[in-house]
């Protein structure tokens, strides 16, 4: 890289620390571009916005910098944060511009999430409605209430609503041709559900005639058959699990009437029987 021997401070810098110059025969003047810049500041001024003595190029130069330069310093006014009342200054165009004032963006943002909330919202389309079941009163899309006409506050109050609303002949899938004697018999009650998981768990998820514990075709198998021992349905003594295949086989055997204990456990007996002999 070329360098040069600068005539003022005796530093020898490299090239593009000098201006260049036709005058010269190497291009470039001799003292570099710093000591060049001091030398331009001849005369000594008094800065009129701080009172500094500083140098300057021109005689008539009358701020020492940018900042002290009156259009550097708009005129502001001062107010109080429209949150925290701290004092701050703002200009007169903002002022007269916006209601609301903050001295920093988390002020601004605390300040519009409590202004802005619930009903507030210019999003919010939320509407009241009182709940099918239990009467309770909650908010509900606008959609949502044009659209369906029933509403609930929660999923246990839509289980039960839907048990009264699709009740007998309003339910989408109501026979007219069945008797209600054969409806009870195929009726789901109350902890029907409760009792096949119980049964299932006690029984390990295993069919307890061949021993499938594969899962997805497990039946809980009603040893009193479930039309006729109304108080059986939901006692887990009166359950038992059974795969799909011994499920089918045992009531081709026994049919779906009159069932009872003993056939059961004949039936898995004679299963297991079998199974030895071949």
């Amino acid at each position: 890289m070329k360098t040069k021997i600068c005539k003022e401070c005796k530093k020898e810098l490299s090239i593009d620390n000098f201006s260049k110059s036709k005058l010269l025969k190497d291009g470039y003047e001799n003292k570099c571009k710093s000591c060049r810049n001091k030398a331009r500041l001849k005369y000594e001024c008094v800065c009129e916005t701080c009172g500094k003595v500083w140098k300057a190029q021109k005689p008539n130069s009358k701020y020492c910098c940018a900042e002290c330069k009156p259009q550097s310093k708009p005129k502001r006014i001062k107010t109080k944060c429209s949150y925290c009342s701290k004092e701050i200054e703002v200009i007169p165009s903002k002022i007269d511009k916006f209601p609301m004032h903050y001295c920093s963006m988390q002020c601004k943002n605390k300040h519009y999430g409590e202004l802005h909330k619930g009903d507030n919202n210019i999003k919010f389309n939320k509407i009241k409605v009182k709940c099918y079941t239990c009467g309770k009163e909650f908010l509900k899309v606008r959609s949502q209430v044009d659209k369906y006409k029933f509403h609930f506050c929660t999923l246990q109050c839509k289980n039960e609503g839907y048990k009264h609303i699709f009740f007998g002949k309003n339910n989408p899938n109501y026979n007219p041709s069945k008797e209600e004697k054969e409806r009870e018999e195929h009726r789901n009650i109350d902890g029907y559900n409760e009792w096949i998981r119980n049964v299932f768990e006690r029984d390990k998820y295993t069919c307890q005639c061949c021993g499938d514990s594969k899962g997805g075709n497990l039946n809980a198998h009603h040893k009193y058959n479930y039309s006729e021992h109304k108080e059986l349905r939901t006692d887990i003594s009166n359950g038992i699990t059974l795969c799909e295949r011994c499920h089918v086989n045992f009531h081709k055997m026994y049919g779906y009437k009159n069932n009872t204990q003993e056939q059961i456990e004949e039936f898995i007996l004679n299963r297991q029987g079998n199974t030895e002999l071949s």
